[in-house]
């Protein structure tokens, strides 16, 4: 994309700007870098993928127009409904992670 395609000023991106720069390869290679040596990518479901991308996404356009760091805190928090439930199997096909049972208390 040319230069001028792309708003140089701190604004919020549009969702085009969004799925030019975050795209499925950027979520699993980059975001998720960190986490694939546990992941077993092989049996994480399309739907799982998806939410993951769609969470990415919307955490970077939090990241890029807010800084405040108790409202950014509290948008990413209202993204979790986006995760929830989801099954991440793990290579070591224990998925502790996946069976917790988190309760929080306000």
């Amino acid at each position: 994309m040319a230069e001028s395609e792309y708003n140089t000023e701190r604004s919020n991106p549009t969702d085009v700007e969004v799925n030019n720069f975050i795209s499925r390869e950027v979520v699993l290679k980059r975001i998720l870098n960190q986490h694939i040596s546990v992941i077993d990518f092989t049996k994480l479901s399309e739907t799982s993928l998806e939410k993951l991308v769609e969470f990415s996404k919307k955490g970077f356009k939090i990241l890029w127009s807010e800084t405040d760091s108790s409202i950014i805190r509290e948008k990413i928090k209202e993204l979790d409904i986006i995760t929830e439930g989801l099954k991440i199997p793990s290579r070591s096909r224990r998925n502790i992670a996946s069976s917790l049972k988190l309760q929080f208390f306000s």
